[in-house]
């Protein structure tokens, strides 16, 4: 068999499996139009770990981001662990491929005071938006594909399949639920109407006019975290909220918890710790 043949139907058992689109349009992106230039028209089981090393070695010199190859190699591996799932291959020739050191990198978050001065600088409905990211956690993806049924009295329904939740529940006060139904939306409509970067912009202006550089919509999701910790929930209570599948991941947020945190939400806006009172210490 072909390597690109045997590409293809990968490509195709994922698509079955109702993986996310984007999800599968990478897996073309490394595998048919990337690796498979680089390996030509090679049978499958001619293609040998020093291959891939070789290929690795070419994305090193055109400069991908350690960050870039880690996921080429992590759809390479997959691909080839499922070709000798499928008897395809005997061995994985992927197997030993080392992934790329990562820089360890401080999450971008924001103080109270940082938060209240890009509050100041927003009109009402980047402020709406930027109450609703921080007290919830929730990713931009889970946030844009918010309709009217998703609020529920059990909590907010997530769509967040392929980032490790699968349609779950993510808890939110009476308060954040009430202001959630109250909006005008139409009846199966998004509850917050516009383009991502429409939405993105109304956020990240603010920010700049504030001296503030750097904010993303992720931002909002760090700052939760922090702010949920320092306030002393527990870890294995953010981890859950956020829905990450590692602890480890969560504990990048840990080392962030320095500071007067009683002293520091005095500033925080009362709308903002009813809709959170984890904030408080309270439990959520």
């Amino acid at each position: 068999m072909k390597y690109i043949d045997a590409v293809r139907a990968f490509v195709n058992a994922k698509k079955a499996s109702e993986r996310r689109p984007k999800t599968i349009y990478g897996l073309y992106l490394t595998l048919e139009q990337d690796l498979g230039k680089y390996l030509g028209d090679r049978d499958l089981g001619d293609v040998k770990p020093a291959d891939l090393d070789a290929w690795v070695a070419e994305l090193v010199g055109r400069k991908y981001k350690p960050s870039s190859r880690r996921v080429f190699q992590t759809r390479a591996k997959e691909f080839f662990a499922w070709a000798v799932k499928h008897g395809d291959l005997v061995v994985s020739p992927a197997a030993a491929l080392e992934a790329p050191k990562m820089d360890a990198r401080v999450p971008k978050f924001l103080t109270p005071a940082q938060y209240m001065a890009i509050q100041a600088k927003a009109e009402q409905g980047g402020r709406d938006l930027m109450d609703v990211l921080t007290a919830t956690g929730m990713r931009i993806g889970e946030f844009l594909l918010l309709r009217p049924e998703a609020v529920t009295d059990q909590g907010v329904l997530l769509d967040g399949r392929g980032k490790g939740r699968d349609y779950n529940y993510l808890p939110i006060s009476p308060a954040l639920r009430d202001w959630l139904r109250a909006l005008p939306v139409s009846e199966h409509g998004p509850l917050f109407p516009g383009s991502l970067p429409t939405i993105i912009n109304r956020m990240r202006h603010p920010s700049l006019a504030a001296g503030v550089p750097g904010v993303t919509a992720h931002s909002f999701r760090h700052t939760f975290a922090v702010w949920m910790l320092r306030a002393g929930q527990p870890l294995a209570v953010v981890k859950a909220w956020l829905g990450h599948k590692s602890q480890v991941t969560t504990e990048i947020y840990a080392r962030l918890t320095n500071g007067n945190w009683e002293e520091e939400r005095q500033a925080l806006p009362a709308r903002l710790t009813e809709w959170q009172p984890g904030f408080l210490g309270k439990g959520p």
